[in-house]
């Protein structure tokens, strides 16, 4: 193990995770992440609900709607590099309008 970083991370979150990932992706060969916990995604990232936002209810052609384009790509893709348990469940959203 190596004494000397390129870059040092902080923190085994979603985002660190990402970050470190990118990191390795686009040269940094030398990437150190730090968790202080025994386990990563165990803070604020584990409390979330664990669904991943498609945009199903954007406004196309926004600029949220492609955010949440772009990052639930990015997620498709980090979730193949890294053995993260993906369940997809379908379902189907009813509306009416009242008055």
């Amino acid at each position: 193990m190596s004494l000397v970083y390129d870059i040092i991370i902080i923190g085994g979150s979603i985002v660190g995770l990402e970050v470190s990932r990118q990191l390795t992706l686009n040269s940094y060969k030398n990437v150190l992440l730090l968790e202080n916990s025994s386990q990563i995604i165990t803070g604020a990232s584990s409390g979330n609900s664990g669904i991943l936002h498609t945009g199903f209810d954007t406004v196309h052609g926004t600029l949220e709607s492609k955010l949440v384009k772009h990052e639930y790509e990015l997620y498709q893709s980090f979730a193949q590099d890294i053995p993260l348990p993906i369940k997809k469940n379908w379902c189907l959203y009813c509306c009416m309008e009242i008055g």
